[in-house]
């Protein structure tokens, strides 16, 4: 059913059709296409490759990060022809393997293969691909690491009401996000956040800005109803505590106007440039010791050796 389907993809950031047509409106989100079906497919084909291998790829391609490609096998695949923009990432001989394109004006990624039929599905490369894939398609709204007093922006679900960030020391943060004006909401002000919206007045993300301590920060998204629709995390790195003080130090000023260059070098640098002088002393020395031994025994050898035989 269309509007079910469209109507559940939204709860959703990506769907996957594997060998099945999608309906006529697209879910709004992004797809992944699992050898999509050749009569009435969103990609049109033209004709069939009966055991492809792998002739072309991508290798810097970030869908293929990790992924060996090394040995596999595939039943018979059919040659998809593109009508719009695509970017082929693995190629056979005949056709694409592995592609991205737009669907509907949706991003996509297409396997042109079906997956029972190949040995991927029995390897590691399988979900380090989907993996891969899925990171591409739907990125993770939370970055890894925030600066230190640097503000996050956050893009919850559609579904999410809330947003509650839980500091290091366990304070919990709820930015509200059910306003049906597209107001920032006060108690997300107050909080040390804001909501922000679009041009349409719909609420897009959120801001939190109290991030001047170190430490991971959890992230839930929750319902209307309290329910927690997940969520992430992110650390706020903020090195040695002294050295990542974003505040003015007092006094800072007239102790650099009263700071002066050293003159001349240290006495440990001026040890550690005589060492190699210091070395060849030493050879010289143990060269002289060497002849002074060998020289006389030789000449003794010589003066004890009986006259020649006439």
């Amino acid at each position: 059913d269309s509007p079910v389907l469209a109507a559940l993809g939204s709860a959703y950031d990506l769907v996957v059709f594997e060998q099945s047509v999608p309906p006529p409106t697209l879910p709004d989100a992004a797809l992944l296409f699992v050898q999509p079906p050749v009569a009435g497919g969103p990609i049109p084909a033209q004709g069939a490759m009966p055991a492809p291998r792998v002739a072309r790829v991508a290798a810097d391609d970030p869908l293929l990060r990790g992924v060996d490609l090394a040995g596999l096998t595939f039943a018979e695949t059919p040659i998809y022809v593109p009508a719009g923009e695509h970017e082929e990432v693995v190629g056979a001989e005949a056709g694409p393997l592995v592609f991205r394109a737009s669907v509907g004006a949706h991003p996509a990624v297409v396997l042109a293969f079906d997956v029972n039929g190949s040995n991927l599905a029995r390897r590691v490369a399988f979900p380090i691909l989907i993996a891969n894939i899925a990171a591409e398609l739907v990125p993770s709204p939370l970055p890894p690491s925030v600066p230190l007093g640097d503000p996050l922006a956050y893009r919850p679900s559609a579904d999410a009401a809330a947003v509650r960030v839980t500091a290091p020391g366990g304070e919990a943060t709820d930015l509200a996000l059910a306003v049906a004006d597209g107001t920032a909401p006060d108690a997300a002000a107050a909080a040390g956040g804001a909501a922000m919206t679009d041009a349409s007045g719909g609420l897009r993300e959120v801001a939190y800005a109290d991030t001047g301590r170190p430490g991971i920060y959890a992230v839930t998204e929750l319902g209307a109803d309290g329910a927690d629709l997940g969520g992430g995390r992110f650390v706020v790195n903020a090195g040695h505590p002294q050295e990542s003080d974003l505040r003015q130090t007092a006094g800072l000023d007239a102790l650099l106007a009263t700071a002066r260059a050293t003159g001349g070098p240290s006495v440990e640098d001026a040890l550690a440039d005589l060492w190699p002088l210091l070395v060849a002393a030493a050879l010289v020395v143990l060269a002289a010791e060497w002849l002074l031994t060998t020289i006389p025994g030789r000449a003794r050898r010589r003066a004890t050796l009986p006259p020649p035989l006439r």
